[in-house]
């Protein structure tokens, strides 16, 4: 009958079945690729250089990005959860982790706006600035014998 249609569209919807692209919503953590500025690993969300560099990143994107969001995954420490919350939370981004449904994804944050962007998502660990230490190249002088026979 049209009166069960009507009840089960309603049901449907309410529980939020009927998404656009459900499979690509799960992969990048509730939101649509088009919209995603950046994105770490799981494993990446969980290392100290992220953590630590974690506020200027998103200063610098929020630079260029209105507004932002951030979604955590639920495969990522608590205590990391809380951290990156409060951290989005200083910058005035607003921070969700994301439902279990996405526990599939290879993700770990996801940095998106609220429309399609014509750009290519950044690993935010390639947005930690490199420790000068490890950008100059150590020059090893050669030993005394093949100075001198040149």
């Amino acid at each position: 009958s049209i009166m069960e249609d009507i009840n089960k569209l309603i049901t449907q919807k309410a529980s939020g079945a009927n998404r656009l692209k459900p499979d690509e919503q799960k992969k990048f953590l509730e939101t649509y690729q088009e919209r995603v500025v950046a994105y770490s690993s799981i494993a990446d969300a969980h290392s100290r250089e992220l953590e630590k560099e974690m506020g200027s990143i998103l200063t610098s994107l929020l630079e260029e990005y209105q507004p932002l969001f951030l979604k955590i995954s639920p495969n990522i420490d608590e205590g990391k959860q809380v951290f990156y919350l409060k951290v989005a939370q200083t910058n005035g981004i607003v921070a969700t982790i994301v439902s279990e449904e996405c526990s599939g994804s290879p993700y770990g944050l996801i940095l998106h706006t609220d429309h399609a962007l014509e750009i290519e998502a950044k690993d935010l660990v390639s947005m930690i600035p490199e420790a000068p230490s490890t950008s100059r190249k150590v020059e090893k002088k050669g030993s005394l014998w093949s100075r001198i026979f040149k």
